[in-house]
């Protein structure tokens, strides 16, 4: 009987802790991100034809729980939603908002080193229909066409 008692104090010493350790390593594991990019699509798999959870725009945090391969799989700090986002489109650099007024479409621009000065740089040395990289810019798409568009071609890389 002494020796059960001693096992099982053992057991409770050693199994124990070790549940704890990893209970903390996982909930140490969660990183607030910020999302990087004008807008992005946090989806329901990791997948890029996956249904939209919904859509996170500049600046926005989430908190991410998870990491696999190019995806990460997270939580929405402002409602707990779960989904998945492109990791390309997260930053673990703070966005802070400021008074001063520009769009979406310059502050991403401007994170990446691009201004006024720049584009008027490209305009001077480059010929480049402006008008129409706005234009198609401007165009949306949405999954399904895109999905329809690639089956149709057999381009391989839709749900075929």
């Amino acid at each position: 009987m002494k020796k059960f008692c001693v096992l099982i104090i053992f057991s409770l010493l050693t199994i124990f802790p070790s549940s704890l350790f990893a209970a903390t390593k996982s909930a140490a594991k969660t990183t607030v991100m910020y999302v990087a990019v004008q807008n992005a699509a946090f989806k329901e798999k990791k997948a890029f034809f996956s249904s939209t959870v919904a859509e996170l725009s500049y600046g926005q945090s989430v908190k991410v729980v998870n990491t696999s391969g190019k995806w990460a799989e997270a939580l929405l700090t402002d409602s707990n939603k779960k989904g998945w986002i492109a990791l390309s489109s997260l930053t673990k650099k703070k966005i802070k908002k400021s008074d001063f007024k520009a769009s979406t479409d310059e502050l991403a621009l401007a994170g990446k080193g691009f201004s006024a000065e720049v584009e008027k740089n490209y305009r001077k040395t480059s010929s480049a229909d402006y008008v129409a990289v706005d234009r198609i810019e401007s165009l949306k798409v949405s999954d399904s066409e895109l999905l329809k568009f690639i089956d149709g071609g057999n381009l391989n890389g839709g749900s075929k």
